[in-house]
């Protein structure tokens, strides 16, 4: 299986005709530049951050260089950026003409550190410029505070946040202004570059849009030096269709974040923190991993896609050599530039998609040099073994996780030191738990995980497994009576605890005993409904 890092077709294959019927409406119309598609993205976008304003430009850079710029921020001033983000933070300072002036990330949500802050601030300090890296908020009432006792303008650096919520408000409503990208792999992305810039300030607004006009507010007049940054009509008619699938999709980030956050148990690797005070926007997932170039091989050989979002802190980039930072200045930043690698996070992906880039492959070399192995595949090696095993898994985990040892599952980092017998029965218990109030797939279920099912011996668990080979899917659950060796009475035994998702019966799909079909399940007895497990 090929995962990829990212994928646009499951989103834009939803909303295809609706996106095409906008293009046509603006290719119709024959204005392209500006015009009542931007100035309707600028009015339901405000509405969605919760501003009054917002001023749509060329792409994000744009946007915090034209904020900085209106804002007064020049020459001889300096402005305080994260350590670690994407270079176009710092860009956006120094085409303002200011010094940017870093300070290290916090380790926990990796947005500025304000227990660092105020060592950073100078008489020349005009402004801070707070980055809501991979997705959320982070101390963001913190950094304000600091903010406000010193006289320093706050912005947001909101290009990675897309409806994440801090405190109930969106991220890019709470600083004097900020800015959003919509590159195409943003949460919220034109089909090009764009940008925009969110702000309460009408006059700042104003100051925003005149000066990424040329520096004019009427056709041909020019009250100051300004650039040439407008939002296409397309991209603003298309970016009008997103917008109202951004929370759908958001939605489906956090059902994939909510299952690695869950499933991804490997001690080694650093999960990403929620911040307690608001919402991820999943934009990135980001792992540390200090083994980060051992991983990224062992994904790509898998073809499971992945990236890392930054592998240069913002002070060591050859760009900035001249403010004479030095490594060791910022020491989360720089690890986090070490060893960030983030795993494939896009709406639309797949259960089945999911589950591979997170399954477990502890245990699989020693399964596949078992006797049960070789027994199971004879004309297999080793290896063939191993990764018939990890992709079972993604089938059935709990079928094949059974066959291992329990010191080699791996499901923690001191399970070689444990009592081996007391560790083997606590997790023969959690089998059993699961076979017992959950049931099994009778079509996926392996041999020894059949044998923990009542009435089930494993020869007869091998019997089901063979004739399962040899007749294909059981499409119902009284075919095991065709089983050989397995009678009426194993039948009433195991029969509740198996499970057929697609069979002829729906019922076959729930713990209801198949003797009781056609009954009132109030009537049946609860030996037959539930069984009993050994």
């Amino acid at each position: 299986m090929k995962i990829p890092f990212g994928d646009f077709t499951p989103m834009h294959s939803e909303i295809r005709q609706e996106m095409l019927t906008m293009f046509e409406d603006v290719y119709d119309k024959g204005w392209f530049i500006g015009g009542e598609p931007c100035e309707r993205f600028e009015e339901h976008f405000a509405a969605y951050v919760g501003t009054r304003h917002c001023v749509a430009c060329g792409n994000g850079l744009d946007g915090l260089h034209m904020m900085l710029v209106a804002a007064g921020v020049g020459p001889g001033d300096e402005v305080i950026v994260p350590a670690q983000t994407y270079i176009a933070t710092a860009l956006a300072v120094t085409y303002a003409g200011a010094t940017p002036v870093y300070v290290d990330i916090e380790p926990h949500y990796y947005g500025l550190d304000p227990n660092k802050l105020e060592a950073a601030i100078t008489e020349k300090t005009k402004a801070i410029i707070m980055v809501h890296l991979y997705g959320q908020v982070g101390h963001w009432a913190e950094v304000a505070a600091i903010a406000e006792k010193r006289g320093l303008m706050l912005f947001e650096d909101a290009a990675q946040c897309h409806g994440a919520l801090y405190r109930g408000k969106k991220a890019g409503s709470l600083g004097l202004a900020s800015e959003f990208s919509f590159y195409p792999g943003k949460n919220l992305g034109a089909l090009g570059d764009s940008g925009a810039v969110c702000t309460n300030d009408p006059v700042l607004a104003d100051k925003i849009r005149a000066y990424g006009n040329y520096g004019s507010r009427k056709k041909y007049i020019h009250e100051f030096k300004g650039v040439n940054s407008r939002m296409d009509t397309v991209q603003a008619a298309l970016l009008d269709v997103k917008l109202k699938y951004l929370d759908k999709w958001l939605a489906d980030r956090e059902r994939i974040a909510s299952r690695y956050l869950a499933e991804i148990t490997n001690p080694t690797v650093k999960l990403p923190e929620r911040n307690p005070e608001g919402t991820h926007a999943w934009h990135i997932f980001a792992l540390l991993v200090e083994e980060r170039d051992a991983l990224a091989a062992h994904l790509d050989e898998k073809g499971v896609g992945h990236q890392c979002h930054y592998p240069v802190a913002m002070h060591l980039h050859e760009a900035y050599r001249d403010l004479g930072y030095q490594k060791g200045d910022f020491p989360v930043a720089e690890q986090n530039a070490a060893q960030e690698l983030s795993l494939p996070m896009f709406y639309g992906m797949t259960d089945e998609q999911v589950q591979y880039v997170i399954v477990n492959e502890a245990g699989a070399s020693v399964y596949s040099a078992s006797k049960l192995a070789t027994e199971e595949f004879p004309k297999f090696d080793v290896g063939q073994r191993s990764a018939t095993s990890i992709a079972r898994r993604l089938q059935d985990p709990l079928a094949e996780l059974v066959k291992i040892d329990p010191q080699s599952i791996g499901v923690g980092q001191y399970q070689h030191d444990m009592n081996q017998k007391k560790l083997g029965e606590a997790l023969g218990g959690v089998v059993e738990d699961c076979v017992n109030k959950v049931g099994v797939d009778l079509n996926t279920a392996s041999a020894p995980l059949l044998s923990y099912i009542s009435g089930i011996s494993g020869t007869l668990a091998k019997n089901i497994v063979a004739y399962r080979e040899e007749n294909g899917k059981f499409e119902n659950r009284k075919e095991l009576l065709k089983v050989p060796k397995l009678g009426p009475k194993a039948f009433e035994q195991c029969a509740g605890f198996m499970r057929i998702q697609g069979g002829t019966n729906p019922l076959d799909g729930t713990s209801v005993h198949p003797e009781a079909f056609g009954r009132s399940i109030f009537s049946a007895r609860p030996f037959i409904l539930f069984g009993g497990i050994k």
